[in-house]
């Protein structure tokens, strides 16, 4: 650190190392990233779920209803596992208790079931759920 004697009691300001000059300093309130993340800036999170969360229109059973793209992939995921998609059943299974608090009692799935087996819980969720229960 130096010292600039003949200045140091005066009040006058030296221009150097971590002392700009006054001119080109930052005003009270000014960002020192004018030009950074635009306000309302949305992360990919967000755009996932606005998409999710989006409306589309189906046919079932002859009448178009409105459903969110999420009961969409739900409806399309329970699907392929009642054909006998192995992917889809896994991951059914794997989700196993989730889906059992959402649908209440009903045949309990596991691993050593069948495929036709674990179709047949599934198919009577479904039903279950067309009852409005």
């Amino acid at each position: 650190m130096r010292k600039n004697s003949s200045k140091q009691g005066s009040g006058s300001y030296e221009v150097g190392r971590g002392r700009p000059p006054r001119a080109t300093r930052w005003r009270p309130g000014q960002s020192g990233n004018p030009k950074g993340r635009p306000k309302g800036a949305k992360s990919l999170s967000r755009h996932l779920k606005e998409a999710l969360d989006r409306t589309i229109a189906i046919q079932e059973r002859g009448k178009t209803r409105k459903i969110t793209t999420r009961e969409a992939i739900a409806i399309t995921l329970v699907k392929r596992a009642l054909q006998g998609d192995p992917k889809a059943l896994s991951y059914l299974l794997a989700h196993d208790s989730e889906i059992m608090e959402m649908t209440g009692p009903i045949k309990r799935l596991n691993m050593t079931m069948s495929v036709q087996e674990a179709s047949e819980a599934y198919a009577e969720m479904l039903r279950r759920d067309g009852q409005g229960h």
